[in-house]
């Protein structure tokens, strides 16, 4: 297995965010909290969630198909609304927007929109020049944004163009393109005589993410940095991130591999590996309009780091998550985390400083 020939390889100056503008100094490490409130789940996978208040999370776990209102104040989680069959039959995403909370059906195929106290408000049109996509964001002027997929094709090669972001409104059948995303990192494979590019696991993307003002984000994984856009069209760009560079191990994928059944685990042992992996896994739009990334980590390391930047791409203050799990959402006050277990994923809300 080996880097397609033209394709970018991601070596250590990329990951460390080396470039013209330099790297930044870390802040001190704040430690947060051991996690104290947990709610146990049967999911199979890693779900998304939104904060709804500051005790309940809405957690959308599309291998089930199932969203629930998980309450930390009484440790419960019912389904929301009338529950899958009612009012949604395969809930696939959600984002929030100001006061309501946006859900991605794909089974009845369109968007509801929900209260803070999880009561549906309506089914939402959606642009007609936008397909079957479901939106990932929405301002407050009523502009939706969307991220338009990459199609493989038979060999792959569709995998080597750039992602669009573009936003487009109900009353209008225009879609503009806001935003281009890396291409993901693909390596060669061949199997039974056949040589394709694929995804390569854990090879990370370019994160991105809309504020109420129009204004876009986009933390860039090759040169590890956040840049700006103002809704003016005016970028600003942020020094590099300080990171070190992971390697992926046996142990991560021996980790990846144990999330399948038996019986295919060793297809999936065929598929392409990154060498080492990216400088942030997740990111989100946290309090005060900053940006959350959450960062990689050594696959037996039992702390979790998140950077949070701030509106011009500066680095504001790092924080120690005790977790060997994943951050899914960033309320006012708290973090949601979700850890894997042997009976499915375990939900632990983390105080934040």
């Amino acid at each position: 297995m080996k880097l397609a020939p033209g394709l970018r390889a991601l070596g250590i100056t990329a990951l460390i965010g080396c470039g013209p503008t330099g790297v930044q100094e870390s802040p001190p490490e704040e430690l947060v909290g051991v996690p104290g409130d947990t709610v146990l789940t049967p999911f199979g996978q890693v779900p998304v969630a939104v904060a709804m208040d500051r005790d309940r999370w809405l957690v959308v776990a599309p291998d089930w198909d199932a969203a629930v209102v998980v309450d930390f104040a009484n440790g419960t989680q019912r389904p929301l609304g009338g529950g899958p069959g009612v009012d949604y039959q395969r809930p696939v995403d959600v984002f929030a927007a100001g006061d309501s909370l946006y859900l991605a059906d794909w089974g009845m195929r369109r968007l509801t929109a929900w209260t803070r106290d999880g009561t549906l408000a309506g089914v939402v049109p959606l642009p007609q020049s936008v397909g079957s996509l479901f939106p990932k964001a929405r301002d407050a002027s009523g502009w939706f944004y969307f991220e338009r997929p990459l199609l493989a094709g038979p060999e792959g090669a569709g995998l080597r163009d750039s992602t669009a972001v573009f936003r487009a409104r109900v009353d209008s059948g225009v879609a503009d393109t806001v935003l281009q995303l890396a291409p993901p990192d693909v390596l060669e494979v061949t199997r039974e005589n056949r040589t394709r590019l694929e995804r390569a696991i854990f090879g990370g993307q370019d994160r991105w993410g809309v504020l109420p003002s129009g204004a876009l984000w986009v933390a860039r994984l090759l040169r590890n940095r956040v840049t700006w856009i103002r809704p003016d069209g005016t970028r600003i760009t942020g020094r590099g991130l300080p990171d070190p560079v992971w390697e992926v191990t046996d142990y991560d994928r021996e980790s990846f591999l144990a999330q399948f059944p038996p019986d295919l685990r060793s297809t999936a042992s065929g598929l392409p590996f990154a060498l080492v992996k990216p400088p942030f896994e997740r990111a989100f739009t946290g309090p005060d309009n900053n940006i959350w990334l959450e960062k990689s980590k050594q696959g037996l390391d039992s702390l979790r780091r998140v950077h949070v930047v701030d509106s011009v791409g500066n680095l504001a203050r790092v924080l120690v998550v005790p977790t060997k799990g994943n951050i899914i959402a960033v309320g006012d006050s708290a973090l949601l985390v979700a850890e894997q277990w042997r009976e499915g994923v375990r939900l632990l809300r983390v105080r934040t400083p």
